[in-house]
């Protein structure tokens, strides 16, 4: 009995553990993509709230959206996260073969089957030459991401316009499929073949990127510019990337740099970055002849058509003993753990040293730890459209097999582009030749004390495309969340902290007792209430419905609605609202909030013809505490019949009258409030209403033992 006492004791130290490590865990946690927290998303990594944000807007609008931000924001995740999270058929694509084997994704060119070369979206035959499987799959794509878009020419985008209206016979932008776009133009730009090729889009385009494209410029996409960093966490590293990013650098920036070529790296880890691929094989092959240990050779294999260009790794891989290479594809391992809270070995970037080897098994040293490595597949998709099921799949096409490892002495700065290293050596002897080539560099590493030059770089090396900078300029959505008069906390509702903050305070469920009563009554049956259960099959099939009612609301209104957790009132600090969802304005002022209900089916139909007295006071509470013009009631249950009945949204104004009696009633609190001593606390107690004097009602201040206080809390008026 005592054994059996003693492991249950173990048993719950071991969750309240877990439970104040999750409370520690709040999204932007600065943890590299591909490390397991436990959270159940994509390789247990959560958004965090800025994703959170992006992600409903992605996910609640019909918008054509361009997701950006500087290298280590967390675009490639968010990506991956909304794929694999979203209810609509989606399509991802991407411009070389490495970054759509990335995103697991197809190249722009074999999913459109575009030919080599400019494209000619006036050129009928080119535009229409695809067979009806192509034109079944394009027409079955609701939305289509394209991911390293500074990489595609404005010719690819007209094409790719132009192949969507003739597959879906619709002459909407993009044959009315969405478009989402995700990169960052300060990075590196597209690539044109010279001489008739690229003549001929400075003659047709007024820009080589994407956004020169004709109907890109007709309706202009979304920008979307994620600001938190997760890679870097020094500030003043992250202000000179910022800076070296936009093209603002000076003598000092430079200097600062500059200062990272008198310091040799002690890491024998230490990656080169190098302009171009024969300086990167050179150093490479350099250093691996240099060491003594015997050579093994590991062939991969493919089925089906890779490009060897498209590889992660290489072919015919050559390693020794000793030899630093670089995991090319995050823990795999991992994703078969029963413990789900286990971190993840390695990710896509990890840097490590050959420790042994045999004709079969390769062994990797990972911060102190070795480890064998197996084989991987890495899997090149084609999309099609299943017309039984009306939806979009994927079919592997191709397969390549090969350890997740490739030599990492050296690498070019074009590859390297989404990766993050422990430590960088940028070798630009050659000098910069492309926009965007320092920044991706120097950004592949997260601190300044990891960052070692081989050549001071000068001005002329830190090139930034006037044509992004005026395209960006004054285009981008960046939103406030800046009130004089609220105060927003990001804290999940039903939770303990939620109701923390519920305590002494009116809130829309208790502003309803506002009616006749005061604001000391309304507190005390907010205590009440909140002793009470919240856990109800009524409770539970609201928290359940919500997002759904919430997301067909959203979408049906073309509105971007954002999830926020308590907003608590700077005016009266009695006052808090947790709406079930809000709308900001251009202003980052919260325009719009949304309430939503999931009742039985009598009070459904009853509240879709006059809102019930205190749904509407809840409301107008909310439209009170946050000064927005007016709210949505949205009422969805699928279990309603008719199914027309289901989703009923009912548009709600300020009701002047309502509005006047709350600012009423906290004006008496006010008027009567005393400071407060010792261990007393102290309710109010309103006169006759025929006593009051311009409005004010007169208050009498009683002051009882805060023992009996929570008993005798407020009285009716």
């Amino acid at each position: 009995m005592i054994m059996w006492t003693c492991r249950m004791l173990l048993k719950v130290l071991a969750r309240v553990l877990a439970l104040i490590c999750a409370k520690f865990d709040t999204g932007n946690t600065g943890k590299p993509v591909g490390v397991n927290s436990g959270d159940g998303d994509i390789d247990g990594t959560k958004l965090g709230d800025e994703q959170r944000r992006v992600y409903n807007l992605m996910d609640s609008t019909g918008d054509n959206l361009f997701i950006t931000g500087g290298a280590g924001t967390g675009k490639s995740f968010l990506l991956q996260y909304f794929v694999k999270h979203t209810s609509r058929q989606v399509a991802v694509v991407a411009p070389t073969g490495v970054a759509a084997l990335n995103v697991g994704g197809q190249t722009i060119h074999s999913f459109f089957g575009m030919g080599l070369g400019v494209q000619r979206p006036d050129d009928y035959s080119q535009v229409t030459d695809m067979d009806s499987k192509r034109r079944e799959i394009l027409d079955g794509v609701q939305v289509l991401i394209i991911d390293e878009i500074s990489m595609v020419s404005a010719d690819v985008m007209d094409m790719i316009d132009a192949k969507l209206k003739y597959a879906r016979n619709n002459n909407e932008p993009f044959g009315g499929c969405r478009i989402i776009v995700f990169g960052d133009l300060y990075q590196l730009p597209p690539v044109v073949s010279s001489g008739q090729a690229s003549r001929y889009i400075e003659d047709r385009y007024t820009t080589i990127y994407y956004f020169g494209a004709d109907e890109v410029r007709k309706h202009p996409f979304k920008i979307i510019e994620l600001q938190y960093i997760f890679r870097q966490k020094d500030k003043v590293f992250i202000n000179i990337l910022n800076k070296i990013r936009l093209g603002r650098t000076s003598k000092a920036l430079l200097e600062d740099i500059n200062s990272r070529c008198l310091v040799s790296s002690e890491d024998e880890r230490c990656i080169t970055l190098t302009g171009d691929n024969s300086t990167a094989n050179i150093i490479n092959q350099e250093r691996l002849l240099a060491l003594d240990s015997r050579e093994y050779v590991y062939d991969g294999a493919i089925t089906g058509d890779i490009k060897q260009a498209s590889m992660p790794t290489d072919l015919h891989l050559h390693l020794k003993v000793g030899a630093h290479v670089m995991m090319v594809r995050n823990d795999q391992a991992d994703n078969t753990s029963s413990d789900k809270r286990q971190k993840a070995r390695w990710v896509n970037g990890t840097l490590g040293v050959v420790s042994q080897l045999t004709k079969n098994r390769i062994k990797v040293e990972i911060n102190g730890v070795s480890h064998w490595i197996g084989r991987e597949k890495w899997e090149k998709y084609q999309y099609r459209y299943n017309a039984e099921e009306k939806k979009l799949e994927k079919d592997v096409v191709a397969v390549f097999t090969q350890y997740p490892v490739k030599l990492a002495y050296a690498v070019t700065i074009h590859k390297s582009q989404g990766q993050t290293y422990d430590s960088v050596k940028v070798d630009l002897s050659r000098g910069a030749f492309a926009a965007g080539q320092v920044y991706v560099a120097l950004s592949r590493c997260r601190s300044m004390e990891s960052l070692f030059l081989a050549k001071a770089l000068k001005q002329e090396d830190i090139k930034v495309s006037r044509e992004v900078i005026d395209y960006m300029k004054n285009k981008v959505v960046k939103p406030v969340r800046k009130t004089n008069d609220y105060k927003i906390v990001n804290v999940s509702q039903r939770s303990a902290k939620w109701h923390r903050l519920r305590e002494g305070r009116v809130t829309g469920t208790t502003a309803f007792y506002l009616r006749r009563n005061s604001v000391d009554y309304a507190i005390k049956k907010g205590i009440e209430n909140d002793l009470g259960d919240y856990t109800n099959e009524y409770m539970e099939r609201g928290h359940r419905l919500e997002p759904v009612g919430i997301s067909k609301f959203a979408r049906q209104k073309g509105l971007y609605v954002e999830s926020v957790g308590f907003i608590s009132s700077l005016v009266h600090n009695e006052a808090g609202f947790s709406p079930d969802g809000v709308v900001y304005g251009d202003d980052g002022r919260i325009v719009t909030i949304i309430e939503h209900k999931a009742f039985c089916e009598k009070h459904h139909f009853a509240c879709s013809r006059k809102v019930d007295n205190k749904i509407m006071y809840q409301i107008q509470f909310g439209l009170y505490v946050t000064g927005a013009k007016d709210a949505y009631l949205v009422l969805y249950n699928p279990d309603v019949y008719p199914q027309s009945q289901q989703l009923i949204i009912k548009h709600i104004q300020k009701d002047s009258e309502i509005q006047a009696l709350f600012a009423d009633r906290f004006r008496e609190y006010e008027f009567g409030k005393s400071k407060l001593t010792g261990s007393y606390i102290y309710t109010k107690k309103p006169e006759h209403a025929s006593q009051c004097n311009e409005g004010v009602r007169k208050i009498v201040v009683e002051y009882r033992p805060a023992t009996e206080a929570s008993a005798t809390m407020g009285v009716d008026a």
